[in-house]
């Protein structure tokens, strides 16, 4: 466990006790929450890129943080405004930007396993660790 994982962890955590501690603001609250996870996600995920960026396909992380962080962003903007809809579209476009990352990702790696082993000379490790804080 690193400490991304740890920090976002705590971040669900804390967001998790004050939606419990503040029902009566509802969606607002909520998109509010929403928002500074994304928020959270997307610096993460910009500073993952940056460990990764010498493996093939690692761009699709850094276009996963930057969507995230634009929707991050757009909600904070916005929030009470659009609190009634802007859950369910900030989550549709976080999970299909995350879920290419994970496809595109996995499709590098794999490309990069069936490799001979002069490809597979090359430092891994970042992909490894890449795995190892999204499963």
């Amino acid at each position: 466990m690193n400490k991304g994982e740890i920090i976002i962890g705590f971040a669900y955590v804390f967001f998790g006790i004050y939606l419990i501690a503040s029902p009566v603001l509802g969606e607002a609250s909520l998109a509010l929450v929403l928002a500074s996870l994304f928020l959270f996600e997307g610096i993460f995920d910009i500073a993952i890129f940056l460990r990764l960026r010498a493996i093939e396909g690692s761009s699709w992380v850094l276009r996963d943080g930057i969507v995230t962080l634009i929707l991050a962003l757009m909600s904070y903007m916005q929030w009470l405004s659009t609190a009634a809809w802007a859950l369910g579209v900030l989550v549709s476009v976080s999970l299909i930007t995350s879920g290419l990352t994970c496809v595109m990702l996995s499709l590098a790696t794999h490309k990069v396993m069936a490799a001979g082993p002069e490809e597979k000379q090359r430092d891994d490790s970042s992909a490894e660790e890449y795995w190892k804080i999204h499963s």
